[in-house]
This record gives C-alpha cells, sequence and structure tokens, in this order.
C-alpha cells in the first residue's frame, strides 16, 4: 500500500470516501452520517452504554498486563485531522499476542481523543452505567494477519479499539497529559497539521494505575464509515486529568486555521441491540493486595502436592 494513503488512515481510522462531508454539527453529524454510509444505520453499532449489570463473566478472558504498553514505538507523530487529535505510531508499534485476551493478534495502528466543550460538560463516546464522562482515549489496534489497517479496517475481525474515560478531578495537573498538550500545542493546533515527535514516549505513560476491570463487547468505529469491524475493550478506570488542562483540550484546538473551535467531538450511544458483554473474573482482593483468580488455583495446587 502506498506510504501516503497509509498514513490518510491512520490519522483518523477511516478515510473520507467519495467526498462525501461528515462532522459533529446538527448539519453533517451523527444523525446524518447514515445518508451518505449505510453502514452507520446497521445494527452493531458503536459508542453503547456499558452497563456492568448485564454483563457476564467469561472465564475464557485473561487478565491485562500494564506491561503489554510499555514500550514506545520507534516513530511517531501527532495529527490535528480536523475531527480530532491522533498519535500516530509509525514504527515499532507494540503487538499483543494473547489468545485469552483478544482473538487475534493485534497491532497498535494509532490512538486518537474524544471530548466535550468544556471542563465542566461530557464528551465520552461511552457511557458506563449510565455516566458519560469528560473525554475519551481510543487505541486502534489492527489484526496481523492483514499486514495493515486500511486492510483491515472493513474485516469483522479486523479491529480491536481498546478504550479508556477521561475524567476531571485530579488535584494537579497530570504531568503526562500536559506533555500530550504540549506537543499538540506546538504542531496540532489547527485542522491538517501534524508534527513528528522527537521524544519519544509509550501509551502506559497515559493509562490510569488500575486495568483490572474492563468490558468486550462487539461493534463499529465509531466514526464514518462505521464498519462493524471492532472488538472493543473498554476499561473501568477512568485516566484524571486537571480541569485546566481540559479547559486546554476543549476550547484551543481547532477543525479548521483558527475559526471553528474543535469540541464535542463523540457519537452518541447506539442501542446494544442484542450483543453480549462480557468481562473476566474479578480479582480477590485483600487491603491494597491484589491475587487473580489463576494465580491462587496454582498455589493451592502447590501447597496440595507438598502435602501428598
Amino acid at each position: 500500500m502506498d506510504f501516503k494513503i497509509v498514513i490518510t488512515v491512520l490519522c483518523c481510522v477511516v478515510v473520507l470516501t467519495e467526498g462525501a462531508t461528515w462532522d459533529y454539527s446538527a448539519e453533517h453529524g451523527p444523525s446524518k452520517w447514515g445518508d451518505d454510509y449505510p453502514t452507520c444505520n446497521a445494527n452493531s453499532q458503536s459508542p453503547i452504554d456499558v452497563v456492568g449489570s448485564v454483563a457476564e463473566i467469561d472465564h475464557d478472558l485473561d487478565l491485562v498486563d500494564r506491561r503489554l504498553f510499555w514500550n514506545p514505538p520507534t516513530a511517531m507523530s501527532i495529527a490535528n485531522n480536523g475531527h480530532g487529535l491522533v498519535f500516530n505510531i509509525e514504527g515499532g508499534a507494540y503487538e499483543i499476542n494473547n489468545d485469552k485476551l483478544l482473538p487475534f493478534t493485534a497491532v497498535l495502528a494509532q490512538y486518537h481523543f474524544h471530548w466535550a466543550s468544556s471542563k465542566t460538560t461530557k464528551g465520552s463516546e461511552h457511557l458506563l452505567n449510565g455516566t458519560q464522562f469528560f473525554g475519551e482515549l481510543h487505541a486502534v489496534h489492527f489484526n496481523k494477519k492483514y499486514g495493515d489497517i486500511g486492510t483491515a479496517i472493513d474485516k469483522s475481525d479486523g479491529l480491536a479499539v481498546f478504550g479508556w474515560f477521561i475524567e476531571v478531578g485530579y488535584p494537579q495537573p497530570n504531568l503526562d497529559f500536559s506533555n500530550f498538550l504540549t506537543l499538540a500545542l506546538s504542531g496540532a493546533k489547527y485542522g491538517q497539521n501534524s508534527t513528528s515527535i522527537a521524544s519519544l514516549f509509550s501509551l502506559e505513560t497515559f493509562l490510569p494505575p488500575g486495568l483490572d476491570v474492563y468490558y468486550r463487547y462487539q461493534g463499529s468505529l465509531t466514526t464514518p464509515p462505521c464498519h462493524e469491524s471492532v472488538t472493543w475493550t473498554v476499561f473501568q478506570d477512568p485516566i484524571y486529568i486537571h480541569e485546566d488542562q481540559a479547559e486546554i483540550l476543549a476550547t484551543m484546538f481547532y477543525e479548521d486555521d483558527g475559526s471553528k473551535v474543535m469540541k464535542n467531538n463523540y457519537r452518541p450511544i447506539l442501542p446494544l441491540n442484542g450483543r453480549k458483554i462480557t468481562t473476566p473474573p474479578r480479582l480477590v482482593r485483600s487491603g491494597a493486595s491484589a491475587v487473580s483468580p489463576t494465580i491462587i488455583a496454582s498455589l493451592l495446587t502447590c501447597i496440595i502436592g507438598y502435602f501428598m
């Protein structure tokens, strides 16, 4: 695939096709997307309200090890594509190869953000038990067997997206989030701007301490053309940022050359339509410690074996 095409796809997960216009306004927003992209009206769309009480325990799902996200890429950039801010992974992406966590080997392609119109409003795409948050971070992976995200994007097993809520409430600036804002303001403040990143860092720097609880369901891209190609993993614990950081994100980036502020770049929730939400077994906790059921079972086996 031509390198320029790959970058275009990475900048937004999806490509604007056939000259159709879409955005988050009343005129061209989510309620109108289906006019030009029929799949946006299909039955397995995202985002959804993730309701924990209806989630089924799946004992075949593994817990998430944050070490998966430790390694930084060998090349990356940040871009403003007119719809959001995107970190493009251009070399050395990590891979997830664990069939108890994902049904295919997944390669990180990019991660991007959705947010509200101010520090006091809400702009996450998913809801958690009816609650919306200030924003949401999506890490987009493609199925390695397809070779690249452009080929994988419309396949039923093409993509895996990890989602983390972003919430206002940190008592001081989140330093890692400040680094992101500094990079974005310096090279991606206006629509169609992008810049390479010299000081590389890993996705792990953004993530909350707790990755124990997550929810899994099958859905779609949350932007046109809304391909139903995504295995979604939505984490319970949010990333916390300071209110000043939220205000910068909501007011200081533009869809164009400076006349239209980029805000409320989220799609409202869609019906579950009979789809199943699953979640892994919970950790067994005692005070500040946490031990997985698998480890407990292994320890019991060793103890029984010792006394036999």
